[in-house]
């Protein structure tokens, strides 16, 4: 996928683009459109911007990308942890094949 420019948020993303609520049409980065939905929960009657961040929409937007940076820590862990046990149990594998 090609890099493209939120118009909301100016960061570059490659993921799949979300749809501004703001006007229907325009795609935005996954975490903007995200950001709008939980905007738009916490305060239904807030004016939606295609092409700028409001100050809700800046202090929703951290924590989403810190809960998006987290679950990623998270599951680079799991990955870790599962990689080892895969380590693990090849060895196990190994020992009983060369025994018999």
């Amino acid at each position: 996928m090609e890099l493209k420019k939120c118009p909301k948020c100016k960061k570059h993303y490659n993921e799949y683009p979300a749809i501004s609520r703001a006007d229907d049409c325009t795609p935005i980065c996954p975490i903007c459109g995200e950001t709008e939905a939980l905007s738009q929960y916490v305060n239904y009657s807030v004016t939606l911007r295609a092409d700028r961040l409001t100050e809700l929409e800046k202090a929703i937007r951290k924590k989403v990308v810190k809960m998006h940076l987290d679950f990623s820590k998270i599951r680079k862990q799991q990955m870790r942890e599962q990689n080892a046990e895969r380590s693990r149990m090849g060895q196990k594998m190994k020992k009983l094949y060369e025994s018999s």
